[in-house]
């Protein structure tokens, strides 16, 4: 008979993946993640947690842990489009967005960073990428709708 499954906090989540513990995606039918499941030993035997899907954010490749998916420019930022054709430094052009412009991020990297474009309809394709150490100071309004 299978147990429910101990549901955890945001933050008991987070010192449990500290202390080793490791989670795993629980998916929907869409294959969408929303939460997170891990297992544990405990002297009774296995248990099962369930975290919220906010318990680990900016997940690389999974769109519904990101946030936000929107921003407007605190600054100018530069971004490199480039045409599709080779020889890339040759065929890639630069624009400057003023500060107040909206942006769309369509990638999340394991670096450290995420990849925006101009191109509010855009599912992939970056033009800039904006590290998380200057989130702060790049963006500002960060949404999840234009």
């Amino acid at each position: 008979m299978p147990i429910d499954p101990i549901k955890l906090t945001v933050n008991q989540a987070r010192q449990a993946r500290l202390e080793g513990v490791h989670f795993w995606p629980q998916r929907n039918e869409k294959h969408q993640i929303i939460g997170w499941m891990a297992e544990g030993d405990e002297s009774i035997g296995k248990v099962k947690f369930q975290a919220p899907l906010e318990t680990f954010l900016w997940v690389p490749h999974e769109p519904e842990t990101w946030p936000w998916r929107y921003a407007d420019l605190l600054r100018p930022l530069t971004l490199s489009i480039w045409n599709q054709k080779h020889p890339v430094e040759a065929n890639t052009a630069k624009k400057i967005l003023p500060i107040g412009s909206t942006v769309k991020i369509v990638m999340v990297s394991r670096f450290g960073d995420v990849g925006i474009t101009h191109d509010l309809t855009a599912e992939h394709g970056y033009h800039a990428r904006v590290g998380f150490d200057v989130f702060d100071t790049t963006f500002t309004n960060q949404r999840r709708k234009a």
